[in-house]
């Protein structure tokens, strides 16, 4: 994993007069066995995302990917291997500004203990030529690191 301030790149725009508010996330990338494909969280307004989210405070990354994980998808998960870090400057549609600074994990599901608790979320696999439509720029450039 990246340590490196210097190394870790930003995506997005800052605006001037803007505060934003500081946010850790992590998210995991799974690809098919061929590399072909990566799995995607589609959201009830049709963005395309990685599975994952905020860290909580106490929690280290490893232990929020596995709780995002669970919740979004049903699946444990197996941690392989880090990629990487990047953070990107979000509006949200309510108006909040956010820099959110985000651990990328290479992963693999391992089985399904339950439903996901996010019923406006469902899980498709992307071929790797659709990279671009994730909603986020810095999950886009983390799936293509991880190749």
């Amino acid at each position: 994993m990246m340590d490196s301030e210097q190394e870790k790149p930003t995506f997005g725009v800052k605006l001037k007069g803007r505060h934003y508010q500081y946010k850790q996330s992590v998210y995991g990338i799974a690809y098919d066995q061929r590399q072909q494909t990566f799995l995607t969280v589609e959201t009830k307004w049709n963005n395309l995302l990685l599975p994952g989210g905020g860290i909580e405070r106490g929690e280290t990354a490893e232990q929020a990917l596995h709780r995002e994980l669970l919740e979004e998808t049903g699946f444990t998960i197996q941690i392989d291997a880090p990629i990487g870090r990047a953070e990107q400057y979000v509006l949200t549609p309510d108006g909040k500004a956010i820099l959110n600074d985000a651990f990328f994990f290479e992963i693999r599901l391992l089985k399904q203990i339950q439903v996901s608790r996010e019923l406006d979320h469902r899980l498709v696999w992307q071929p790797l030529q659709s990279v671009n439509e994730l909603f986020h720029t810095h999950q886009a450039w983390e799936v293509r690191v991880g190749l």
